[in-house]
């Protein structure tokens, strides 16, 4: 099955979290409106601070990485908040 790679970036660090896989890009998405929803997560905290990238695909079944030439902006996560 192919995942797809998602990472945040914290501008304030200047540094991307560790990545995360889920089957697509609706569902990175959705990943990050919960964790903006919930108050005492830190994305919550400073939402104007962080921005979903994709970073590519891997394939559990041949244990292949697919990455994209570099990180590809999707969200700021403050645009997430009011939807």
């Amino acid at each position: 099955m192919i995942q797809f790679m998602f990472t945040v970036r914290d501008d304030k660090a200047e540094a991307y979290f560790q990545p995360f896989f889920v089957p697509n890009e609706n569902l990175a998405i959705r990943a990050m409106k919960d964790c903006i929803g919930d108050e005492n997560h830190q994305f919550s905290k400073h939402t104007e601070d962080f921005s979903l990238y994709a970073l590519g695909s891997y394939d559990d079944s041949q244990g292949k990485f697919e990455l994209l030439d570099k990180p590809t902006h999707l969200a700021n996560l403050i645009d997430l908040k009011g939807e």
